[in-house]
């Protein structure tokens, strides 16, 4: 397999996270077909060697960390930064032309929103994601003290997928966590759906059944004509 290349661009800023009490290195790469895109690095001042956890959220172009509207910082990372950074060095990636730390928008019914932009609708798919991170793990691997025995890609939601493509992707890469993902696409939801009534006994087996029935073929259509 063809190694993606990447280009140490330039090293930003340290920030201290609202709330989080971490602070993080961040660093440009630029990789073919991935174009220029940011990664974040727990800070690590000793330079001590760490094993690397590579984390992936989850779908939606929200900015990693974000202000709300009362003017509070919150993040769509479902782990808790500040008691794993002791022991390894963390990486977060952001979505292609998605800030790091950024105020969201509200409409008048009070939903949020962060606007898309072309970037991220050009270039946001599962085998970008997959590549930014494996294309981290290599710049990393070269450029910080990483412990090599230890380097875990732990998913979350979508990101789950996204960390399962990488262990193929990247040989270097020794664990794989993977949770609150789904192991089969959503059309499934409703066969196990039916499947647990006739198992709690609110439909019959037959009734059970020939819901599978109708739903398979009308997934038979979806995906025929997908548009």
């Amino acid at each position: 397999m063809k190694r993606i290349s990447c280009l140490l661009i330039g090293i930003f800023w340290t920030l201290l996270v609202d709330g989080q009490g971490v602070k993080f290195d961040h660093f440009k790469l630029e990789g073919h077909k991935l174009g220029i895109f940011e990664i974040h690095v727990t800070a690590n001042p000793k330079n001590e060697k760490k094993p690397l956890l590579i984390y992936i959220d989850g779908s939606g172009n929200y900015p990693l960390f974000y202000q709300t509207k009362s003017g509070s910082t919150s993040t769509t990372i479902a782990l808790d930064i500040n008691k794993y950074a002791n022991e390894y060095t963390i990486v977060f990636i952001s979505k292609p032309g998605i800030a790091f730390k950024d105020k969201i928008s509200y409409t008048e019914s009070g939903r949020s929103f962060y606007p898309e932009n072309d970037t991220y609708r050009e270039m946001y798919s599962l085998d970008w994601r997959a590549g930014a991170a494996s294309a981290a793990i290599d710049f990393l691997w070269k450029k910080a003290p990483v412990e090599r025995k230890r380097i875990v890609v732990m998913g979350y939601s979508e990101g789950a997928q996204v960390a399962a493509k990488v262990a193929v992707m990247n040989k270097k890469v020794t664990h794989v966590v993977c949770f609150v993902g789904n192991s089969q696409n959503q059309l499934y939801d409703f066969l196990i759906e039916a499947r647990l009534k006739v198992e709690r006994n609110e439909l019959t087996a037959d009734e059970g059944q020939y819901i599978l029935d109708t739903i398979y073929r009308e997934n038979e259509k979806i995906y025929a004509s997908p548009n």
